[in-house]
């Protein structure tokens, strides 16, 4: 939890030759309503450009660089290894964050997290 209390977030983004749709995913996960405290970039050995897409989102994303790909499940896994939020919301590099919803069950005291994607 942070200062104020709420759950802190963290996006596991796997990426492989996604750089046609990369910019657009950091950029929607940037600018949710409640406040997301990382994003972790899981580089699943790409061919393509899809890092230089994103170094103007720098330092905002962390990358997680793999010498190759392992799939979305390999790339999810090593992105959890680096997450600090007490949520954890796993994404493909093709979906679009609308609004990330997080509150707490006061009855179980552990948080909930629920997601509009759009692919």
């Amino acid at each position: 939890m942070n200062a104020s209390g709420k759950s802190t977030v963290s996006i596991i983004v796997v990426n492989w030759n996604g750089e046609e749709w990369l910019r657009d995913c950091i950029e929607s996960l940037s600018n949710q309503t409640y406040p997301v405290t990382e994003i972790n970039l899981v580089d699943n050995g790409p061919t393509d450009a899809s890092l230089s897409t994103i170094e103007e989102c720098l330092p905002r994303v962390r990358i997680v660089a793999l010498p190759n790909n392992r799939g979305f499940t390999g790339g999810c896994t090593e992105g959890l290894k680096r997450s600090r939020g007490d949520l954890v919301a796993l994404i493909n590099n093709a979906a679009r964050g609308r609004n990330l919803a997080c509150k707490s069950c006061s009855a179980h005291d552990e948080a909930l997290a629920s997601w509009n994607l759009r692919f």
